[in-house]
């Protein structure tokens, strides 16, 4: 399971950047990528826990979703 520190470290991080840098900085926009993958990575983990148990179709299903996202399918 993705680590709630690790988003709590993150979202610091955009705080505290926050305070000094111009909303284009890229340290800023960085910080602000990882806590938003951080977020990601805990709502998916949420989403597996109430999931019925992972068949073949589901899976193949979810696989398929994933590949669009990333642009392996066109």
């Amino acid at each position: 399971m993705p680590s709630k520190a690790a988003f709590y470290k993150a979202r610091s991080a955009v705080g505290n950047l926050t305070q000094s840098r111009s909303a284009d900085d890229p340290v800023l926009i960085e910080a602000q990528r990882r806590m938003a993958e951080e977020s990601f990575l805990i709502a998916v983990s949420k989403a597996i826990d109430k999931a019925p148990p992972v068949t073949p179709e589901l899976r193949r299903r979810v696989v398929d979703l994933l590949a669009v996202i990333t642009g392996a399918i066109a």
